[in-house]
């Protein structure tokens, strides 16, 4: 049920906040669990804020995510080119490192980036650019629309999210890997955190097991490049949206299905590979980061109980569970190198008339294990086993880690 109020102080707004309780006959709670309360992925949701957490990680190195370029959004001209510089970012301005084992460099250089708008979602604001011509032309057509939108509008913003977001450039992911007769496709898996702040690591780290494949519409032609270099065609003009952009707002032709089923990734070994750069990336790379905002958080929320009730316990009345879960998108190249896209702190399922029934259950089944999880129901007695079964597929990131060699 969705948060009415709350035991726990109110931070900031959220859109979307999930309480879940359980209770006995007297409806007196036993557990509560409460997403859209921990700050755990605060650094990591927005693209702008994901690509500062990564450079304060010091992971840019580890090739984690494409190369990026924070961008104004309302940058001048000469202001563009001094910050891009003289080529478009490339995957390979970083060398290769431990979280992707290939060095396939293929010298040469690319002349189309991906230019992702300050607050786009589920595919909007998501643009192939060619130059940094191209670039700064639909930076400054959305720089005038924000404008007409008017002074509440920007404040609006800065209230929301304390900053006007950027503009990110960021590498394409190119040659990506192609599957089902050649079409472009992306990974999404999910991370879930759960706070233990009376604990010295402070909070837990789970991946879930059972990762989704969601393919373009359309395929890639074989003479895309060569057709748009013929008729003079560049950046957006070159990619058909139905071909290159994969999470479904497209079209609704895009096909989603469970990692597990895709024979041509299976042999790849990619179940485990993403089990791998998802436990390196979120079990250890990003935890430091992840710590530092819970405890900041916790902190205000014990300064902001104290003011409201000096004299009374800080301790809650019953077990009370904090967790952020969020879809994290991964794009994989043609010599199998995992690349982090996106982390999404409110994942969408997708309209229930385009999801067919294995892909139904399968987010039926996310949700009952999710449920387990942050209620500890696996660990509690008389618990109805057939609804929440001992076997989950969330596993700790410590328990991929410690399997490496």
């Amino acid at each position: 049920r969705r948060r009415g109020g709350s035991t726990l102080p109110k931070l900031r707004n959220h859109p979307c906040t999930l309480r879940v309780e359980i209770t006995d006959n007297s409806e007196s709670p036993l557990r509560i669990a409460v997403h859209g309360t921990s700050a755990a992925f605060d650094g990591l949701e927005d693209k702008d804020e994901l690509v500062r957490t990564i450079q304060r990680c010091r992971c840019e190195e580890l090739n984690i995510s494409p190369t990026s370029i924070l961008i104004k959004w309302d940058v001048t001209k000469d202001e563009c080119n001094n910050v891009v510089g003289s080529r478009l970012p490339s995957l390979h301005d970083h060398e290769d490192n431990s979280l992707n084992n290939n060095n396939n460099n293929s010298g040469t250089e690319p002349d189309i980036a991906v230019l992702k708008a300050p607050l786009g979602s589920r595919g909007e604001g998501i643009y192939f650019v060619g130059s940094i011509d191209e670039m700064y032309e639909i930076i400054e057509a959305n720089r005038d629309k924000t404008y007409e939108a008017g002074q509440d509008f920007l404040e609006n913003i800065i209230e929301t999210k304390g900053r006007i977001p950027s503009w990110v450039l960021q590498a394409e992911i190119r040659p990506p890997l192609l599957i089902k007769d050649g079409r472009k496709f992306h990974i999404r898996t999910y991370v879930v955190v759960v706070e233990k702040l009376y604990h010295e690591d402070m909070i837990d780290v789970y991946m879930y097991n059972r990762h989704e494949v969601r393919i373009a519409a359309e395929r890639v032609s074989d003479q895309e490049s060569i057709v748009a270099d013929s008729l003079g065609l560049t950046g957006s003009k070159q990619r058909g949206r139905l071909a290159h952009i994969t999470n479904g707002s497209s079209s609704e032709l895009t096909e989603r299905v469970l990692l597990q089923d895709v024979d041509e990734l299976m042999a790849m070994n990619m179940q485990d590979k993403v089990n791998t750069f998802v436990a390196q990336a979120f079990g250890r790379h990003f935890v430091p980061d992840m710590i530092r905002r819970v405890a900041r958080q916790e902190q205000m929320v014990q300064q902001a109980a104290r003011i409201a009730s000096p004299t009374s316990s800080s301790a809650a009345p019953f077990p009370t569970s904090k967790f952020a879960m969020a879809g994290v998108d991964l794009m994989v190249t043609k010599e199998g190198r995992l690349y982090l896209l996106e982390v999404n702190n409110n994942p969408a399922a997708p309209p229930a008339h385009l999801t067919k029934d294995p892909f139904a259950d399968h987010l039926v089944g996310y949700m009952t294990d999710l449920v387990g999880l942050v209620l500890g129901l696996r660990n509690m007695p008389d618990t109805d086993n057939a609804t929440f079964p001992q076997t989950c597929n969330f596993i700790h990131a410590n328990d991929i880690l410690n399997k490496e060699p």
